[in-house]
């Protein structure tokens, strides 16, 4: 439909009464309105198809009897699905409380009985105006904010890696499910010198767009300090990104990440877990795992922030070990002069990693009960014979089934890495 300027108040006016046609005509150009008549139900749909307008007064009654009303409320239930912002005036000669009652149900704004009375006629018409210029401001404001919103969505799908790594020793899976159009989560994969690859798991503070934006930030952020590596260690890493966001962002503004590097030839995995939910890491319960810290001179972290990291903590059920990697500090953004830990692992054909945010453990059903991370240990234990692609969709099956039909009410991202055999 064509758009018309706000000094243009248009009104479209149905009867098969050429003479009531022409007295609401002549009354409402004395006012000031661009008239456009019709006669019928079907002139009134082409009329809307093809031009805009700020009122709508039809009749109820046409052609095809002249006492129900039932032309007159087909006609307001088309007008619904074509423009659900006009506000529309009925008018009939054989009113009843019934068939007001039923008009307003199907959309009518006001009921007027043949004949009107002028002044009532153009008070109603005003009210009806003011109130369809409203609407059609707020149709337009949310129009360019869901525009905005698709637009930033795929920037955010751009932002994602379109490829996991892959390699002789490596399988990953990934996904990024946000529970807007966008989100605060994000994954990476950042290809290093020497057979090295980091990723990254992230959780910014928020929802929607602010979140996005921010994530987008720190995204950009831990890739142009993670090619320093010759100067800088992954813990290193972690305080020179967390030093740059306290100087630079909103001190509101926080993420959780976790960021590890893992080396192909040297089959090790080091990393740095800042204030993230610890991700998982399952081997053979007959393997050792076996790690070496590699601290700061101090693990205590100014302004409160919590000391040091936990010794990776272990669960045994059916012959998997489950071990949670905790080593790092306190989330980035928030704190100044954090100081970070790493810890670098050995790594074992089969051993499977998975890297999480809560929006996967706190997926909740209609219940109001989270999925949780017993559960998901569960899931991993039971198929951790499968490449990371089935394991992926597993983990995704289950939470689904869990879900049920409840909303998601959080940003759903995992990464899965898995050693091959």
């Amino acid at each position: 439909m064509s758009a018309h300027t706000l000094e243009s108040v248009r009104i479209l006016i149905a009867d098969d009464q050429p003479d009531v046609l022409e007295a609401l005509r002549l009354l409402l150009r004395r006012e000031g309105y661009v008239v456009e008549t019709v006669s019928s139900p079907s002139a009134v749909i082409e009329a809307l198809q093809r031009d805009s307008f700020d009122t709508l007064l039809i009749d109820l009654n046409y052609a095809r009897d002249t006492t129900s009303g039932r032309e007159g409320i087909e006609l307001l239930s088309r007008v619904q699905a074509l423009d659900s912002a006009l506000p529309t005036i009925v008018m009939t000669g054989w009113a009843s409380i019934e068939v007001a009652v039923e008009a307003m149900q199907h959309g009518a704004r006001e009921f007027v009985q043949k004949p009107w009375d002028n002044e009532q006629m153009l008070a109603l018409l005003r009210r009806q105006v003011a109130l369809c210029k409203l609407l059609r401001r707020e149709q337009q404001a949310e129009a360019e904010k869901q525009r905005e919103a698709s637009m930033a969505a795929e920037a955010q799908r751009r932002l994602l890696p379109q490829h996991v790594p892959a390699s002789d020793v490596l399988e990953f899976f990934a996904i990024c499910r946000p529970a807007r159009e966008v989100g605060g989560d994000y994954y990476d994969f950042i290809e290093l010198e020497e057979k090295r690859t980091a990723f990254v798991v992230a959780d910014v503070e928020g929802k929607g767009m602010p979140a996005a934006l921010f994530a987008s930030t720190v995204q950009a952020t831990l890739r142009s300090h993670a090619r320093r590596r010759e100067t800088l260690r992954p813990s290193g890493l972690m305080a020179s990104v967390n030093e740059h966001f306290r100087n630079s962002a909103d001190a509101t503004s926080y993420a959780t990440l976790f960021y590890a590097e893992v080396d192909e030839e040297r089959r090790t995995l080091t990393y740095v877990n800042a204030g993230h939910n610890p991700p998982l890491l399952l081997r053979q319960a007959h393997s050792g795992l076996r790690t070496s810290a590699h601290a700061a001179a101090s693990a205590k972290v100014t302004r409160g922030a919590h000391a040091g990291a936990q010794t990776l903590s272990t669960a045994v059920a059916e012959e998997v070990a489950v071990k949670r990697l905790e080593a790092g500090g306190p989330v980035l953004g928030f704190f100044e002069d954090c100081v970070y830990e790493e810890a670098t692992i050995t790594l074992e054909s089969g051993d499977l990693l998975v890297a999480y945010t809560d929006g996967l453990t706190e997926s909740f059903n209609a219940d109001g009960t989270e999925f949780g991370e017993e559960r998901l240990r569960e899931v991993l234990q039971q198929n951790s014979h499968l490449s990371a692609r089935d394991l992926g969709e597993r983990i995704l099956e289950r939470v689904e089934d869990w879900c049920a039909h409840a909303p998601q009410h959080d940003d759903l991202t995992f990464v899965i890495m898995k050693i091959r055999n």
